[in-house]
């Protein structure tokens, strides 16, 4: 086999694609979590996830001097509405 030909089947074999998914790294089923202010979402953006619907959840919150509490429920598979309240330590 010449240079040129193993080197071409060498190159052709690190090419082939590889295949992975999501569940490989999380064996878990990954749903909706709540940020910092109790909002579906990642620390202080919500994103467009939803909780499952007829869900609620109420969470604390603290980072000085703020402390949050909130309630969260999701009444609709298309509605998530949160009260939020902050109470600021003196």
């Amino acid at each position: 086999m010449r240079f040129s030909q193993l080197l071409f089947v060498s190159l052709y074999s690190l090419s082939y694609p590889c295949f992975g998914s999501i569940e490989d790294y999380y064996p878990k089923k990954i749903e909706p979590s709540p940020s910092n202010y109790g909002e579906t979402g990642i620390l202080e953006l919500p994103n467009a996830k939803f909780m499952n619907s007829g869900s609620m959840r109420f969470t604390f919150s603290s980072s000085y001097p703020n402390e949050y509490t909130s309630l969260t429920a999701s009444p609709f598979s298309w509605l998530e509405a949160t009260y939020k309240y902050t109470e600021i330590k003196k």
